[in-house]
């Protein structure tokens, strides 16, 4: 993949003129590779005659099953909300459309009149990427969010989600300025000299929200402690992951920062497509009184959800899934049956319509066997020496 996304990845060779490594790798994306070569003789200017070659690759798809959507995985993907800015009305517009990184990773195909979808995440038409991503500079920016929320900062893990971490987006602390009238011991106003009231300012520092009007829900306990700071100017273009999927809202100038930003899924007012707030709520959080614990807990899952809407087809779903569960079972949560329930889920997804309709049903033998934890790795070969 030529982007500079990718931060490392796998070579392969379209067939064995080129090299022996990943030949195939397309027939494991259902997808059937053909190659081409033709050479001339070219003429030089003295009479002499020069052989020359050259090939062509390409692919096709063979409608064979190979990487295809979970039930889960689309469900959640059309739950999304997509946001525009609608630079002639100046109105934000939301659609129900999704997310549409699944149009992306996925492409609609008819075989023998049944449609379904397949994996295209590796193939742009006729073009086959031989190559296997390892590392993309989102998914850092996704581990980092995993990471600061366990460390116990889940506000700034979700900002990394909602909005991306940059000097336009921070939080920052001013000073507020508070006048009192001085008063005596019988609560009378104490005057100078000139037999004015005598006034004291006090200045007490706290959190206030940044000029773009972004809001993290980030005390300023919390700002002073944190341990890592995105106001240098090589993060100004940082935006929410989020919005690679469902979209930006309204471009803006930041005067302090004197650069645009990306006002993507952020504002006061924005309360319904992806707020801290309401995202936690679903999963029965109340940011006001929860436990700590549990908001770490809630935003580690909609991290998760984050993943598969980013990183899906690329390999680490399931070595995501344990990690994650690690996480929940040190922090006193059942981990286990959390990862048992979401991989036994797969064929299971809330309609669109209602929220409250469950449509499949889970996989009792998948969530069973992956309640024991020696089923998720695989077993070491045990050889017979004779």
């Amino acid at each position: 993949i030529a982007s500079q996304e990718v931060i490392s990845a796998i070579p392969g060779n379209a067939n064995k003129g080129f090299g022996t490594m990943l030949t195939r790798i397309a027939d494991i994306f259902g997808y059937e590779p053909t190659s081409s070569q033709s050479s001339e003789v070219i003429e030089g200017e003295d009479g002499s005659e020069e052989a020359s070659s050259s090939g062509a690759i390409s692919v096709k798809r063979t409608y064979k099953r190979q990487y295809t959507p979970s039930v889960s995985y689309t469900g959640l993907s059309e739950e999304q909300t997509y946001i525009n800015y609608n630079t002639e009305t100046e109105r934000r517009e939301d659609y129900t459309c999704g997310d549409t990184r699944i149009k992306l990773s996925t492409e609609d195909v008819t075989y023998e009149g049944e449609a379904y979808k397949l994996c295209a995440k590796a193939a742009n038409g006729s073009t086959f990427y031989y190559t296997v991503p390892i590392y993309r500079t989102t998914v850092v920016w996704l581990r980092l969010a995993e990471a600061i929320n366990r460390a116990g900062f889940p506000q700034h893990a979700f900002a990394i989600l909602k909005d991306g971490l940059s000097r336009a987006n921070m939080p920052t602390l001013d000073l507020v300025r508070y006048v009192n009238v001085r008063v005596d011991e019988n609560d009378e106003p104490v005057l100078d000299e000139e037999g004015h009231v005598i006034r004291d300012t006090t200045y007490v520092r706290e959190m206030i929200y940044n000029s773009a009007g972004a809001m993290y829900y980030v005390d300023s306990l919390e700002l002073k402690s944190f341990f890592l700071d995105f106001t240098d100017d090589v993060w100004n273009g940082n935006y929410g992951i989020h919005a690679r999927g469902c979209g930006f809202g309204k471009w803006t100038q930041n005067d302090a920062a004197g650069q645009g930003i990306r006002t993507n899924l952020t504002g006061k007012n924005d309360t319904i497509s992806f707020a801290y707030d309401v995202l936690l709520n679903a999963q029965g959080v109340d940011v006001e009184t929860a436990d700590h614990g549990a908001i770490v807990n809630a935003v580690e899952n909609i991290i998760v959800d984050e993943l598969a809407l980013e990183a899906q087809f690329e390999g680490y779903r399931f070595t995501d899934l344990v990690r994650f569960a690690n996480h929940k079972n040190n922090a006193g949560f059942n981990g286990t049956e959390w990862l048992a329930n979401k991989v036994a889920s797969r064929d299971v997804r809330t309609a669109k319509d209602d929220k409250n309709v469950i449509l499949g049903s889970r996989n009792e033998d998948i969530y069973n066997k992956l309640l024991d934890q020696t089923n998720w790795y695989f077993t070491k070969p045990v050889w017979d020496v004779k």
